[in-house]
């Protein structure tokens, strides 16, 4: 979709003098116009969740922002009676001098000390400077060191001092009236939005507001500055060039800054995915993959072309077209130094067929850049680590093989696992075993003719579990060697210990309706209606494999998979109302949700909040879809929608240091809170402030507590574990 382009607005004022219009002032304006995560990695692709540095992006996203002062309201002037004919016409030039007078006496000042900056990335449509970034600018770069003052342009008012919950990283945002006109001007990816100023504060021109940084999205110290008619990130809010404003107002950037780059927009720009993509049909996770595109696909695009929220970017990828998200797109490529080591060396050749032509040779010594993962036999190289040099295709055979013990019980000190490794030459690296959360490692000699035994850990609990072993080569090995995994189930006989669950289907004391067991004691337990039966069961995860159950009696799990990372916080909840739960991951104030229990890519990516909040998810507003929420001390802020921005409900509740609960309490398809301390449980069945409206005791003080609906009857309970 091509850039829109909407003419801005026009401020003048005019007499006329003799049939002549004169005008007094004028102001004009232009507005500017997910992601996959692979099992056990990143985010829209079909790979991981990535997401997130001088120029900016904004995959706009907005947290919680403190209220912003209402702006100010523009005051009709008072009616005037009428002056009586007279013979002569009253002269007119006095007023007009009045009002050129005052359009006169709006000046502005440059947002840095003069000769402090070089003008970078302009304002408009340009090819995106790093992953993430924005292909349509809406503002003007200014370079210069991290720490230099950053400088009110006019006197005004901040209606934001902080996070700007996306790319700008941290910003002051300030409002100006004048003339009867609103304007916002934008102070982007400083060091600390609230050093200076807080939200809500009255500043003065050329008042030091902030540093210089390169918070958010950004490649390198810079001030990102724009300018908005109206108040930002409000209705009816337009960008606008600030080059322009600044010159019309007496202070042209330019005259400021020690050098100017060129402002040079190119026919087309090109980029290359960090992970396996989703080429969609159209802007957003909803429309249908065209096709998947491998890791450091080579794509290109006209500058500017995204869709209206900037975040999904039209491309074209060999004879294909379609739409990826900026999140996981760049103008360079990731790769990974390989030394050939084999004495005959390795041949590249144009595709991976033994049969394709030979592109090259490296010899032993020499170096390869690896782009891919090696898949199927073959590895996707560059023959030099620059973006844009020759690539082409390695021939590669390592594999494992895997022997465990058929059993064994826990009783038993020690399981040795033997691991068998095929590949071109003689295998030399790392062999490491995991198996309950814990990793154990052996080293393959190349003498040892690929073959190696590794002592796991004591297992101390029953039950089949997986023992994984990955083969890293070592950094002598042959670059066509890659890395190799390996999985084997092991059963170990006897109880577990402390995996014991007790459900209730009431809110009140008494005992539990439902007992079993469940999982390893050091699993995550989580919650969910993987099935969509209308009952919650669990799920446990460990690392980032999540097996999940679809009945409350334990047993083997129905249903493992792989997403996001072992270090992500891990949510649940059923994003598409489909009436299934599935999984979200959040790293930082970035979340990566998904609508299916598969692995593979997300759906949705956003940001939300702060890093330290604690995050609720529930189904606020009874539409059928969960959104988030976020706790900070006593104070939640619900989102009815999963794509950032404002909270649309803030209350306080309970306790800061109470355990918080949310479920249905109640049946009414809203979900509520509940605060835990101790044994007992206060319940409310409204998002609002207020007391508890339900009061009961249930479990022990050092049980882990679960939410979720066991019966099917709409109405959600509680369930210990220990």
């Amino acid at each position: 979709m091509a850039v829109r382009k909407v003419l801005g607005l026009v401020l003048a004022v005019a007499v006329v003098v003799g049939g002549a219009a004169v005008p007094a002032a004028a102001a004009t304006g232009t507005t500017d116009p997910e992601p996959a995560v692979t099992a056990g990695a990143s985010a829209d692709p079909a790979a991981a969740p990535a997401p997130s540095a001088g120029s900016s992006t904004e995959p706009t996203a907005v947290p919680v922002p403190s209220a912003e002062p209402t702006p100010e309201p523009e005051v009709a002037p008072s009616a005037e009676p009428e002056p009586a004919p007279s013979a002569e016409p009253e002269p007119v030039e006095p007023r007009i001098a009045a009002r050129v007078a005052v359009a006169a006496a709006f000046t502005a000042r440059r947002p840095l000390p003069d000769k402090s900056y070089r003008i970078a990335s302009w304002f408009g449509p340009r090819c995106m400077p790093t992953r993430g970034a924005s292909t349509y600018h809406k503002g003007q770069d200014l370079s210069a060191a991290s720490g230099t003052d950053v400088l009110a342009v006019a006197d005004g008012t901040v209606v934001l001092a902080g996070s700007s919950g996306g790319g700008l990283g941290q910003v002051v945002a300030v409002r100006h009236n004048f003339n009867g006109v609103t304007y916002t001007t934008v102070y982007g990816h400083v060091i600390d939005g609230d050093a200076y100023v807080r939200t809500g504060a009255t500043v003065r021109k050329g008042q030091h507001i902030a540093d210089v940084g390169m918070t958010g999205t950004a490649t390198g110290p810079h001030l990102h500055f724009e300018v908005h008619s109206g108040v930002w990130r409000q209705s009816g809010a337009k960008v606008q060039d600030p080059n322009d404003w600044m010159r019309r107002y007496g202070a042209d950037l330019r005259t400021g800054a020690t050098s100017v780059a060129e402002n040079d927009v190119p026919a087309s720009c090109t980029y290359y995915n960090n992970v396996n993509l989703n080429l969609r049909s159209g802007p957003g996770t909803g429309y249908s993959s065209l096709t998947v595109l491998p890791a450091n696909t080579r794509l290109t695009a006209k500058p500017g072309d995204a869709d209206d929220s900037g975040l999904w970017v039209r491309v074209t990828a060999g004879s294909r077209t379609g739409w990826v998200s900026n999140a996981y797109i760049g103008p360079t490529w990731s790769y990974t130094t390989r030394t050939v080591d084999a004495p005959g060396g390795v041949t590249v050749r144009k595709a991976a067929s033994a049969g394709a032509a030979v592109v090259a040779t490296r010899a032993a010594g020499q170096k390869l850049y690896q782009l891919r993962p090696a898949q199927d036999g073959w590895m996707y190289v560059a023959l030099a680590s620059a973006t844009g040099s020759t690539t082409g295709y390695v021939a590669t055979s390592t594999s494992l093989a895997l022997s465990v013990p058929a059993a064994t019980t826990t009783k038993a000190p020690t399981v040795t696992v033997t691991v068998s490794s095929v590949t071109t030459a003689s295998s030399s690296g790392t062999l490491t075993a995991t198996v309950d959360g814990k990793k154990v490692t052996a080293t393959l000699a190349a003498s040892a003719g690929g073959r190696a035994t590794i002592t796991l850990p004591r297992l101390t609990t029953a039950g089949s579990r997986t023992v994984t072993v990955t083969y890293t080569p070592s950094s002598v090995a042959a670059s066509y060697e890659s890395a190799a995994t390996a999985r084997a189930t092991l059963t170990v006989s006897g109880r577990i210990p402390g995996r014991t669950y007790y459900l209730t289907n009431a809110l009140r004391a008494g005992d539990a309706d439902i007992t079993f067991d469940y999982g390893l004691p050091q699993d995550v337990v989580l919650v969910g209606d993987w099935d969509g039966d209308g009952k919650d069961t669990l799920a446990v995860r460990r690392g980032n494999t999540f097996y999940l159950t679809n009945r409350t009696t334990g047993g083997a799990a129905d249903v493992v998979f792989s997403y996001g990372r072992p270090g992500d916080v891990v949510l649940v909840g059923d994003w598409d109302g489909d009436g299934k739960d599935s999984l979200a991951v959040r790293r930082g104030k970035q979340y990566f949700l998904t609508n299916g229990t598969r692995g593979g890519e997300a759906d949705t990516t956003f940001f939300y909040g702060k890093a330290g909040d604690v995050v609720l998810v529930g189904d606020w507003d009874g539409d059928g879809k969960d959104t988030l929420g976020v706790r900070r001390g006593k104070q939640y802020f619900l989102a009815n929608t999963t794509r950032g921005g404002e909270a649309d409900t803030t209350f306080f509740y309970g306790k800061a240091d109470d355990v918080v609960l949310v479920g249905d309490w109640d049946g009414d398809r809203k979900d509520t809170l509940g605060m835990r301390r101790g044994t007992e449980f206060l319940l409310t069945n409204k998002a609002a402030d207020g007391d508890a409206e339900v009061t009961f005791r249930y479990g022990r003080a050092g049980d882990a507590v679960l939410v979720g609906d066991w019966d099917g009857d709409r109405k959600d309970t509680l369930g210990v574990r220990r």
